[in-house]
């Protein structure tokens, strides 16, 4: 108790979420580490369906976006059947659940 826990990234079977800070470098860096993957998984990321969800407003998404070779999308959003981005105090948000 008292020590704060990290959570980089989520991953299930062919669905993976990560977080990290809105710096052009780290998604450069990201891209390298799956692009690695891919190499050595012989899986492929299919960048097309892939998607930068901002938390706060950021100005620089569409070029992080870029960077990544994907799209920009908004919260709320499903993830593995959940709902991710919205407020727990909504419930018919978890009214599908």
């Amino acid at each position: 108790m008292g020590n704060a826990m990290e959570i980089s990234h989520l991953l299930y079977a062919n669905d993976s979420l990560v977080f990290g800070d809105v710096e052009v470098t780290q998604i450069r860096h990201l891209r390298a580490i799956l692009t690695n993957f891919e190499g050595v998984s012989r899986l492929h990321v299919d960048w097309q369906k892939s998607c930068l969800y901002p938390i706060n407003q950021e100005p620089n998404m569409q070029i992080l976006a870029e960077n990544l070779g994907c799209q920009v999308a908004s919260l709320p959003t499903k993830y593995l059947g959940m709902p991710l981005g919205v407020k727990n105090k909504e419930l018919q948000a978890w009214n599908e659940i």
